[in-house]
């Protein structure tokens, strides 16, 4: 909830902005980390890559955000990214706001381009999918915005982040052309 909040507050319910991670998150770090459990992460693999230890187990279409510093663990949430789809049933029995926090992990491979990626683009399918993110307090810029969708009797409030620059990611390995 600290981080919907902390969106809803900077972006002012705008569709379209661009915070700090920093400035909406009320407490140090130095490494924040986002991955998406679609990805196949493993409790071992995240703190394999995160140098921290801990019980990750991510459910399906969970994401986790953890936060560290001084390679100390600081904080780390777990929520269920919602379909849509799932929720119009849902709210349709009981109505209701829901509040949820949408992260980016994939683009359109055109938008290598315009992020200035070094390799040879070409060996990406359409969609490029990230594996998770890294941000660190000087590269925290990122893109954000709110958005509200009613359905029947209720009502989702999403939130979405994104990256703002390929430092902040890993990208999923390009696909080899003769596999």
């Amino acid at each position: 909830m600290q981080l919907f909040s902390g969106v809803e507050k900077a972006c002012k319910n705008r569709e379209n902005c661009q915070i700090y991670l920093q400035e909406i998150m009320p407490f140090q770090w130095d490494k924040a980390y986002f991955f998406l459990e679609e990805n196949g992460y493993s409790n071992y693999d995240i703190q394999s890559i995160t140098g921290t230890k801990g019980d990750f187990d991510l459910g399906r279409r969970d994401v986790l955000i953890l936060f560290k510093y001084h390679n100390h663990l600081v904080k780390y949430q777990i929520f269920e990214v919602y379909d849509h789809t799932d929720l119009k049933f849902s709210f349709s029995l009981w109505g209701g706001v829901n509040k949820t926090v949408a992260i980016g992990f994939m683009m359109g491979k055109s938008s290598l381009n315009e992020l200035h990626y070094l390799g040879d683009i070409n060996q990406f399918n359409d969609t490029v999918y990230i594996k998770y993110y890294e941000i660190t307090p000087d590269n925290d810029l990122l893109d954000a915005g709110c958005d509200t969708d009613n359905y029947f009797q209720g009502t989702i409030k999403t939130c979405f982040l994104s990256f703002t620059n390929l430092k902040q990611v890993y990208l999923e390995k390009p696909y080899n052309q003769q596999e």
